[in-house]
């Protein structure tokens, strides 16, 4: 129906991308161990909405070489 595939899990995050505030940042890195340091394959983040660090947070995505 939406598209999402039964043996993943997702961690959705919905909200204004301000990471002082929200701290997405280690939303990401959190991620990032699970699926380079635990070997959890099966894990997707789905990040929506806009906000004043999109670009630090792209960035950092990047820089952990996950997919975008």
């Amino acid at each position: 129906m939406l598209g999402l595939e039964k043996d993943k899990f997702y961690v959705l995050f919905i909200g204004r991308l301000n990471d002082e505030q929200k701290n997405i940042s280690t939303l990401i890195k959190s991620v990032n161990i699970l699926v380079k340091d635990m070997g959890i394959k099966n894990i997707q983040l789905l990040i929506t909405r806009r906000g004043p660090d999109k670009r630090k947070l792209i960035y950092l995505v990047n820089e952990l070489d996950l997919e975008i």
